[in-house]
């Protein structure tokens, strides 16, 4: 993908108003609220139902980064029976079984006890959570030998499991291909999915993770999940009903605040990651968030949740997305000087070619393990 930004195209280009720029910024006078899209009518990329869907999620991309997703196409016996292999045999198991096979780097796969992991780095908070992750059953990367018999004997499952997350992934692309209206010529729908293909080397991850009950020796440094934002394209997020998720939400000029994002019945939760707001130049919003102790009752339940997190393929260069809207983003920044706006994404080499998704994300690793 190549930038196609030039003082040429710059010229043709008008700016956008604020209101389409931040549509949420000036009608919020409380937290903004997480939006729950019906993705059902994104069965068909054709008509007025596909492009009103497709706009919603951009919306809300622009607004919070997050929203829900009912109707996503993930099978619910699917995710009855992954939520059934986490909690009954996985972690039930215990810690010592499970680290027999342990975290790999060089892959980002394998199992994560408690405190092993700080999603903050500039945090002293421990995090009471243990994990498995699981990378792309395609052959490339994972093998049978590196996961516990209780993952193993139920193979077929996490395959078919991480295929159907796969397919969404790819289905909630197609809606921003659309609703940010990336011109036919450039790849218009399939922008995006053409370089998140599951056969291809890349760095997605299904997680399986564990938030055990509020341990009686507690200390103020624990939590379950620091303040962080996801590294990819896009997260999707399989909660049990236990709460505890949060995100730095802002609403118009305010102090942004830790806006509780509870389950829905019947919906997964979506955030768009660091990758999708450096391709759009920070108009889409790679937001905070952060899993804490719930309150009351539940603060003694253990929580589950699985996640995927999509990653372009590894030799995807990270330039900025074809897309009259995002021109339109960085015009307006450069008109009114708010070259503080302008996300200049990740980068830790010379400008003379783009840094690529795989060197991105071994970066972003290299600072939490």
């Amino acid at each position: 993908m190549q930038s196609t930004r030039t003082a040429a195209h710059v010229a043709t280009v008008e700016p956008l108003s604020k209101e389409e720029l931040h549509p949420s910024s000036l009608k919020f006078s409380e937290p903004p609220t997480v939006p729950t899209i019906d993705f059902g009518s994104f069965n068909s990329v054709t008509g007025d139902g596909a492009k009103h869907v497709a706009d919603q999620i951009v919306k809300a991309a622009l607004d919070t980064g997050f929203f829900y997703l009912s109707n996503h196409g993930v099978p619910q016996k699917d995710i009855d029976d992954m939520f059934e292999l986490v909690t009954k045999r996985f972690f039930a198991k215990g810690s010592a079984h499970n680290a027999k096979y342990p975290y790999n780097p060089e892959i980002n796969s394998g199992y994560l006890g408690i405190a092993t992991e700080r999603l903050n780095p500039n945090s002293d908070e421990q995090e009471y959570k243990e994990a498995v992750n699981i990378p792309k059953l395609n052959g490339r990367t994972a093998r049978k030998e590196d996961f516990a018999p209780e993952l193993v004997n139920n193979w077929e499952l996490l395959t078919r499991f991480h295929r159907s997350a796969h397919d969404c992934l790819l289905r909630v692309l197609r809606a921003f291909g659309m609703g940010l209206k990336i011109p036919e010529s450039a790849g218009g729908l399939d922008y995006f999915t053409s370089c998140h293909r599951y056969e291809e080397s890349s760095a997605d991850i299904l997680r399986i993770l564990w938030y055990p009950a509020i341990p009686a020796d507690r200390n103020t440094k624990w939590t379950r999940a620091a303040a962080h934002s996801d590294y990819g394209s896009l997260t999707l997020l399989f909660q049990d009903s236990t709460g505890g998720l949060e995100a730095l939400l802002r609403s118009g000029n305010h102090e942004p605040k830790w806006i509780p994002l509870p389950p829905r019945p019947g919906t997964i939760v979506v955030n768009t990651g660091d990758l999708m707001e450096f391709w759009t130049e920070g108009l889409v919003k790679s937001t905070a968030h952060r899993v804490v102790f719930p309150d009351g009752p539940a603060a003694h339940q253990d929580r589950y949740t699985i996640a995927y997190f999509g990653q372009p393929e590894d030799s995807t260069p990270l330039t900025t997305i074809p897309s009259e809207i995002v021109k339109g983003k960085v015009i307006q920044d450069a008109r009114i000087g708010n070259g503080e706006a302008l996300f200049r994404g990740p980068t830790s080499m010379s400008q003379e070619r783009a840094m690529t998704a795989l060197e991105h994300l071994r970066m972003r690793l290299s600072e939490i393990h």
